[in-house]
């Protein structure tokens, strides 16, 4: 509803007018984030783009455009930093030591476990005495649970006594009746008389507000007023009447009249909103994307909203490399060609394609453009595609599942436009709330917010496989142990057929006997606390990778199964006519005993 509201106010100009007074202030808010949609492809890259666009509008434009020049070359040269430390990040990393990572490490993250409580730890092997290490571990990792992908210059700029965070958190301990004054005095000594007069100083910082503000993902509103005599004013708006009241091309004589108050601004200033996320959105996101799952958002809102949606929610980063496709330009094959290639030569850190559902119809109308784009989207960090109908959304899902071997495709969605795509996954999850029941009726599986996320994926996800794979490996085991002690029984009977076990006793192995034991690990098995899988996302590899269920492990539990089976029988074979507990030696007695050896052991093993 706050984001509704909010694009039909940028949509409106507002003119704050008074005939009563001999000035009248014509107050013209420009959406850095919304410009006009005539060309998208001039300005739709960047904020900065479309700052620039209204910047001539200003009554000190040259100085404006010199100003934001200069921020744009510090963001981009900042950008390209990140860019670069991310790429060695990247090369650096490796299969093997990509879980060692320095935030996993218990004695760097976490400095209140001194070496003098890891020493007392190892000293001692009593429960009492490894408590507090244990302890400390539980609560790192619920520490982790919560954390996000912070820099050490997000970190110093975080608790930097200039912050408005850290400015707030000084008054807190200030007593009621001094905390007004203590602020009035702490906010008078941020105003220096001669930036206020400086515009050029002021143009830069308001400039620099706005990339960062841009850079967070907020949507930035850019104010500017002019004051107006009282006769321009009414010489104004008798032509504005005239255009408002006009049935012939009305909308563009009101442009036109608006244009001829709409310069030579005086800037007031900067504000910013946010496109409020769902509680933990972006923290689930940063997870994902550590699991090495790929995220797309496809979504119905422009192009601008869009891609300030996926800052905020982090599916773009700061120094991410944003790849529009848009018909309206016609290089759009040359464009995904060129950033293929880039992308395979691993020039970017982080790409995103954005993409809009009538570029999206033209792609899917020719087989060559639509072979490139899936190549091209395959390989990119992200995607984004915006004004998309929801048979285009299932019909993504559709092609990925059939281009990309081996892929599993999760749809999540909240809305009845989502129905189609999350039927097309192979898991579909719907999110119950605002948007009505529709999803969360036709999904595999319902939840109420998008941060659960983590813990249907990574918790009870990651337990899942690891119990199905065990209850599958479990069962053929036990299966192959016990009847494989019939079948090497037969060369002693002349392969008769004669039944080593009693009948009643193959009546309830499975049932009686050895039944609970793989159910138990089937349901109950945790290998892992929750804590640990929410803290290390890189955890949810193993089920990626088929690690829990394989051939190489299949073909092992079989090996020790025939093993184990023929030290069974082999060794009860040649002591039983020895024992010296029984004299009893029948068939009975021999396959007696090797019914419990057998039951013994896969009780045993499986619990």
């Amino acid at each position: 509803m706050l984001r509704e509201y909010w694009n039909i106010y940028l949509k409106n100009t507002h003119l704050c007018c008074n005939n009563s007074v001999s000035k009248v202030p014509a107050i013209l808010q420009h959406p850095v984030g919304s410009a006009p949609s005539n060309n998208p492809s001039q300005y739709s890259n960047t904020d900065s783009k479309i700052l620039i666009y209204r910047l001539p509008r200003l009554k000190l434009a040259s100085v404006a455009l010199q100003k934001v020049s200069e921020v744009i070359r510090r963001s981009s040269k900042r950008k390209s930093i990140e860019a670069e430390q991310a790429l060695r990040r990247m090369s650096e990393s490796s299969p093997r030591t990509s879980l060692n990572r320095p935030s996993l490490n218990l004695a760097r993250s976490r400095p209140s476990v001194n070496r003098r409580s890891i020493a007392l730890g190892r000293s001692s092997t009593s429960g009492s005495k490894l408590q507090p290490i244990r302890d400390e571990l539980d609560t790192w990792l619920k520490d982790r649970e919560h954390d996000v992908e912070m820099g050490s210059d997000d970190l110093s700029a975080y608790y930097s006594p200039s912050t408005p965070r850290a400015s707030m958190g000084r008054f807190s301990f200030a007593s009621s009746e001094h905390r007004d004054s203590i602020q009035h005095d702490y906010f008078d000594e941020l105003v220096d008389e001669a930036v206020v007069l400086d515009d050029a100083t002021i143009f830069e910082r308001c400039f620099q507000h706005i990339d960062d503000f841009a850079s967070e993902g907020l949507r930035t509103l850019l104010f500017g007023y002019r004051f107006l005599d009282e006769e321009e004013y009414n010489g104004w708006k008798k032509i504005y009447m005239d255009a408002t009241t006009s049935l012939v091309d009305r909308q563009n004589l009101i442009e036109t009249a608006s244009e001829m108050i709409e310069q030579d601004f005086d800037l007031a200033g900067a504000t910013a909103i946010e496109d409020k996320l769902q509680h933990g959105v972006p923290e689930t996101i940063d997870k994902l994307r550590r699991a090495g799952i790929k995220i797309w958002m496809l979504t119905g809102d422009k192009r601008e909203t869009a891609i300030n949606i996926a800052h905020s929610a982090r599916i773009c980063k700061s120094y991410s490399e944003v790849i529009i496709l848009d018909r309206e330009n016609d290089d759009v094959e040359k464009r995904m060609a060129t950033a293929h290639l880039d992308l395979c030569s691993g020039a970017f850190a982080h790409a995103v394609v954005v993409v809009d559902g009538q570029t999206l119809a033209d792609i899917d109308a020719n087989e060559t453009l639509s072979s490139l784009f899936f190549s091209l989207v395959i390989i990119a960090d992200s995607v984004i595609c915006c004004r998309a109908s929801p048979s285009q959304k299932a019909s993504l899902v559709k092609k990925i599942r059939t281009k990309v071997n081996k892929s599993i495709t999760l749809a999540i969605g909240d809305g009845a436009n989502d129905i189609a795509m999350i039927q097309e996954a192979h898991v579909g999850i719907g999110i119950s709330g605002k948007e009505g029941l529709q999803a969360a009726r036709i999904s595999d599986y319902s939840i109420a917010q998008f941060r659960f996320l983590q813990r249907l994926l990574f918790v009870h996800g990651h337990w899942n496989y690891v119990r199905t794979g065990k209850y599958i490996l479990g069962t053929f085991w036990k299966e192959l142990l016990f009847y494989l002690i019939q079948a090497l029984y037969q060369k002693w009977n002349g392969y008769t057929g004669t039944s080593l076990f009693e009948s009643a006793s193959l009546t309830v192995f499975n049932t009686l006997f050895t039944s609970l034991p793989v159910l138990i690990v089937g349901i109950f098995e945790q290998d892992l606390a929750a804590s640990t899988l929410l803290a290390v996302p890189e955890l949810y590899v193993y089920g990626q990778r088929n690690q829990g269920l394989n051939l190489k492990k299949y073909f092992g539990w079989m090996f020790m199964a025939v093993s184990e089976a023929a030290i069974i029988y082999f060794l009860i074979y040649g002591l039983f006519g020895k024992a010296l507990f029984t004299d009893d030696n029948t068939l009975y007695s021999i396959g007696d005993l090797c019914f419990t050896a057998a039951v013994i052991i896969i009780v045993t093993k499986m619990l």
